[in-house]
């Protein structure tokens, strides 16, 4: 018996973790926010290699200390709640970010980014997607707070708000796989396969190598007749990941499908002993 070409798509792409800011609000990946006060700055450069290095404990000794001197500094407050967040400690991540945003109202659209992600990983979603919206509120170009939003907003049901966060993350940032991954994820759910197929092409183009990639491009051609052009993409999948077992199930299915029995079988053999090893 064959295993069909699945009519749902695996999960979106994850969200994105929390993207760190500089005094100048230059966004880098990983980075912490450094803080201003003069008299702190040798504290604050511990303070970002203790993070950097991963040793995020004492990252927070450092902040706290920090604010023990200097109650009012957001900055701070902001960088304590990275490292609690890094350290699970999600409660008092949520608190310190808050007082952040507390503390520098208007300047706070990357705390309310990264508020929006402890606040997703204790599944609040209603309160996440809010944090997101604030975030773009006061910063409307930060792509990652619209990947973000399209992503929780997609979970929670919002299919057409969601569409609208995805479209505008890829404006924003047109070199971003995983964006369009989750578009195409999202158009196809709703039967738009010409339009989602035009995601994942895009995917393959700035991913060449990406698996999934071609999985749901091959899919979504199937899904609209188009056999051949179907063919041709898991043909070229396997030739890329020839361990990749789905792959050739998939396969077997759409030349069974097309009365090709002899070479379904001989892929649905092979996807069956790669299966077997857990590939």
């Amino acid at each position: 018996m064959f295993v069909g070409i699945p009519s749902a798509f695996s999960a979106a792409e994850t969200p994105r973790v929390n993207n760190l800011e500089t005094a100048n609000s230059v966004e880098t990946s990983n980075s912490v926010e450094i803080a201003n006060s003069v008299e702190t700055s040798q504290l604050v450069q511990k303070g970002i290699a203790a993070h950097s290095s991963g040793s995020y404990a004492e990252a927070e000794a450092i902040w706290r200390q920090i604010l023990s001197v200097s109650p009012d500094n957001d900055a701070a407050y902001n960088n304590l709640g990275n490292a609690l967040a890094e350290l699970g400690r999600l409660t008092e991540a949520e608190s310190a970010y808050r007082a952040a945003i507390r503390l520098a109202p208007e300047e706070a659209a990357i705390r309310y980014y990264n508020l929006g992600n402890v606040l997703a990983a204790q599944e609040k979603m209603d309160a996440a997607i809010a944090a997101f919206q604030n975030a773009i509120r006061l910063e409307p170009s930060n792509a990652d707070a619209h990947y973000n939003l399209g992503y929780w907003l997609k979970a929670k049901g919002q299919l057409e708000a969601a569409e609208i966060n995805y479209r505008e993350a890829v404006r924003l940032n047109p070199y971003d796989a995983s964006t369009y991954y989750n578009l195409g994820a999202l158009l196809s759910e709703q039967a738009r396969f010409a339009e989602a197929e035009v995601m994942f092409r895009r995917v393959l183009l700035l991913e060449p190598d990406n698996r999934r990639g071609y999985q749901y491009l091959g899919i979504t051609l199937s899904n609209q007749n188009r056999l051949e052009a179907a063919e041709t993409i898991f043909r070229q999948a396997i030739e890329r990941f020839p361990t990749d077992s789905s792959l050739r199930y998939n396969l077997a299915f759409l030349l069974d499908k097309q009365g090709r029995q002899t070479e379904s079988i001989s892929f649905y053999q092979s996807a069956e002993q790669l299966a077997l090893t857990g590939r």
